[in-house]
């Protein structure tokens, strides 16, 4: 492999099949400009010629084209999905639509709460009318007693599920 050239032709080689490689100009513009002078100066020295120095050249043309366009750094990098505008209101309306569950959560607790409230008046205005000889008044106060029971017992079953998945006391 050394031939007449001596041990520079296998770098040479080396770097000729690594210039040629789709990774060359990635890696390049990585690389400070400083580097890739003396890069091309190492290319201009070598035996092989007018080929590297041309691959060398076409690299220095194009990493400087990559860095005027945009800097080192934004030519290699893929620009983001969405803006940050775009981001910004995605967070804003999941921040609304969390604040709108929770006016809906105590809207609706309120609603309850003024439910079983009238409930309570109604329940306690008809047995304090019932009377014996009105049989279907019994049967009102019995029905909204009933009622206003399971609302309530429905209301502090959910409380109380609440307060234990609140409570650290286990």
């Amino acid at each position: 492999r050394f031939g007449a050239q001596g041990p520079r032709e296998l770098p040479a080689e080396a770097l000729v099949r690594w210039a040629l490689s789709a990774r060359l100009c990635t890696l390049l513009g990585l690389l400070r400009l400083a580097s890739m002078a003396s890069a091309i100066q190492a290319l201009a020295r070598s035996h092989s010629g007018r080929r590297l120095r041309a691959v060398g050249l076409l690299c220095l043309v194009a990493y400087l084209a990559l860095g005027m366009l945009g800097g080192n750094a934004s030519a290699f990098v893929a620009p983001p999905s969405a803006s940050a505008a775009q981001r910004r209101a995605t967070v804003s309306r999941a921040v609304d639509a969390s604040h709108q569950e929770a006016a809906d959560a105590v809207s609706a607790a309120a609603r309850e709460k003024d439910y079983l409230e009238t409930l309570r008046r109604a329940s306690l205005d008809a047995c304090i009318v019932a009377d014996e000889d009105r049989p279907e008044d019994v049967v009102k106060c019995s029905e909204l007693s009933y009622e206003l029971a399971e609302a309530e017992q429905l209301m502090l079953k959910r409380k109380d599920s609440i307060a234990y998945l609140d409570s650290d006391s286990y």
